[in-house]
This record gives structure tokens, C-alpha cells and sequence, in this order.
């Protein structure tokens, strides 16, 4: 990944595998581009994981089904703004508010519609602006207009580092902390995955 980091191609490619993995229900091509990001990020993959109904229901578990006791509420305003609780573990804060607002303000300078992310459509369809998903789809998004390299495309890149400054560097450490409390699996290896790489490519840029 510390190579990838330097070709704003290849780092959109990296954004939009993580944002592909992390919204579709996980089939064998899905299992594959896991293990390229965990293996690209120096973790490993749980020896469990493998194509199947346990793997799909880990995904709902911990993306789709909000009253699920694995649920990871993947949304910056809940994470940026979770308490510890008085049992000593995190505890989400609420959903929507100023976070969301910038997030959806910084979309729309861009040219960019989170509505139309494809992926599970339970997932997709109720995502809110400030997702993980739609973050990582985001970034996608300005490294392939970087990518252009005329005024525009060097106008996204400072754009970029400082959206990875405010928003998914801030947030994705409690993210992972907050994942980590309920149970290890590919989705939370997958998380610290992502932390990784926001940081690598926020020190290449």
C-alpha cells in the first residue's frame, strides 16, 4: 500500500475496493478483494473466513441490521462522537448533526451523490451521508479527478488530503476500537485495514 499511495489511480482503486467490500453481500469475488485489502495492509483474514451463509450473515450482523448485538454503526457522527460508557465501553453517539452536514457540503463541491453508490440495497439504500462507505467512495471519487492532473484535478487532491485530515483520520480509530468490542471477524480486520490506509495515503500525498 505504501507504493499504491503515490499514483492517485491506484489509490482510488484501493478507496473503491474497500467501499465495494464493505456495501455488497460477500460472494466469492468479494472474499478475494478482502484478502487482497488485508493482505495489502499487513493483517491477516480469521481462518473462518470463507464464501458461504455464515460469511453473509456476519455482513448483516454488522452493517445491515442496526439491533443486531454485532452491529458496528459505520457513520462518522456516531463515532466521532462516541462516550465511554459507565461499563468502560464505547458507546455511539448520535446520527446526523454538524459532521454530516460538512460531509454532504464537501459531496456536493465535487460533483459527488452518495445516493448513488451501488451495493446491498438495505444497506445502500438507508445509508447516511457520512457513512464509512460512502466516505471511502468519496475519496474514490477525488483521486480519480487528481488523476487529471490539469488545475481542477490539483485543486481535488488538496482537497482530498484535507477531507482525510477532518473526517476519516479523525474517525476511524474509534471506529475500530468501537468494533473491536463485539467479537473479531474479516469486518473488523477490515476496519483497521482501512485506518491503515487513510493514514498511508494521507502521509504519500
Amino acid at each position: 500500500m505504501e507504493q499504491i499511495g503515490n499514483d492517485s489511480l491506484a489509490a482510488a482503486s484501493v478507496y473503491a475496493l474497500f467501499a465495494s467490500v464493505l456495501s455488497n453481500e460477500p460472494d466469492a469475488q468479494q472474499v478475494e478483494r478482502m484478502g487482497l485489502l488485508l493482505e495489502a495492509a499487513g493483517a491477516e483474514a480469521p481462518g473462518d473466513v470463507a464464501v458461504g451463509e455464515e460469511l453473509v450473515h456476519r455482513f448483516h450482523d454488522r452493517l445491515v441490521v442496526a439491533v443486531s448485538p454485532l452491529y458496528v454503526p459505520a457513520v462518522e457522527s456516531c463515532m466521532a462522537d462516541a462516550r465511554q460508557g459507565e461499563d468502560g465501553r464505547l458507546e455511539p453517539g448520535h446520527v446526523d448533526g454538524r459532521r454530516m452536514t460538512e460531509v454532504l457540503a464537501c459531496y456536493r463541491m465535487y460533483g459527488f451523490d452518495p445516493r448513488a453508490l451501488n451495493g446491498f440495497g438495505p444497506l445502500v439504500g438507508s445509508m447516511r451521508p457520512d457513512h464509512l462507505v460512502a466516505e471511502l467512495a468519496f475519496m474514490a471519487h477525488l483521486r480519480r479527478v487528481q488523476a487529471a492532473g490539469n488545475v481542477r484535478g490539483r485543486a481535488a487532491g488538496a482537497f482530498a488530503e484535507e477531507f482525510l485530515e477532518r473526517h476519516l483520520r479523525h474517525w476511524t480509530p474509534t471506529l475500530c476500537a468501537f468494533a473491536r468490542q463485539r467479537d473479531d471477524d474479516v469486518y473488523v480486520r477490515l476496519f483497521d485495514a482501512v485506518q491503515r490506509w487513510v493514514g498511508l495515503d494521507a502521509a504519500a500525498g
